[in-house]
């Protein structure tokens, strides 16, 4: 049994073409062996996140249009019966179900696009003043990696940054996983691809689907964002 699971904010509405529950897929499964920063809660080991493979949409002010996540953390050692064959959904209204892939990530060091740093650290660079960027050196700001990726900053291309708190305890929220719909390959990453979309999904226009969590609790409610 998962020890404790995180789930979305509220405020979401699916468009599923059958009447009940719905299977979800396997998307990204970590090991705390591999992936030491990640937060796992105490005596757990093992991320797995599950997607519904139909498009929900969330209300209110923040726009979204994709499929609904789960997040479940696990105690590796405590799962004694593994399924042979997963149940299948009966309905898939997107390019949601992944192709069953293993990928040899890589580590990097990366910095947020520049609308992202606080304004008492912005202003400390040579190139920007009240009111906005005075030369082209922003240029050579580093850019933020492309490609599916554990932490790090959300690559925004689509939208621009907005502030995401945690509604269980207002703390902003941070990146936790992004799922590209394409594997780039950019000067931050030297990892070699066969393949620049080996997993087969899409998300909103070549996208990536963002999830935020609370740097406080990993099990309060997480924020979905594609861009």
């Amino acid at each position: 049994m998962p020890t404790s699971s995180g789930r979305p904010q509220e405020g979401w509405t699916a468009e599923h073409e059958v009447e009940g529950s719905i299977a979800l897929v396997g998307a990204v499964q970590l090991f705390r062996r591999d992936f030491p920063g990640l937060p796992f809660p105490e005596g757990t080991d093992l991320l797995q996140v599950l997607l519904c493979p139909n498009e929900h949409e969330g209300s209110g002010s923040d726009y979204y249009y994709g499929p609904a996540a789960h997040l479940v953390w696990r105690a590796s050692a405590e799962v004694t019966e593994v399924v042979g064959q997963p149940p299948q959904p009966a309905s898939v209204g997107g390019e949601f179900v992944p192709r069953p892939c293993v990928f040899a990530p890589c580590q990097v060091v990366e910095y947020p696009v520049l609308d992202e740093l606080p304004d008492e650290i912005k202003l400390t660079l040579s190139f920007v003043q009240p009111g906005g960027f005075v030369d082209d050196d922003y240029e050579d700001w580093p850019p933020v990696g492309q490609g599916s990726k554990v932490g790090g900053w959300a690559f925004w291309w689509q939208s621009s940054p907005s502030k995401l708190d945690c509604q269980d305890c207002g703390a902003g929220l941070r990146l936790l996983l992004s799922l590209h719909t394409y594997e780039h390959k950019d000067e931050l990453c030297s990892c070699e691809q066969d393949q620049l979309d080996p997993v087969g999904w899409e998300f909103g226009r070549q996208g990536a689907l963002n999830i935020f969590a609370c740097p406080n609790d990993v099990t309060h409610a997480f924020k979905l964002h594609i861009d």
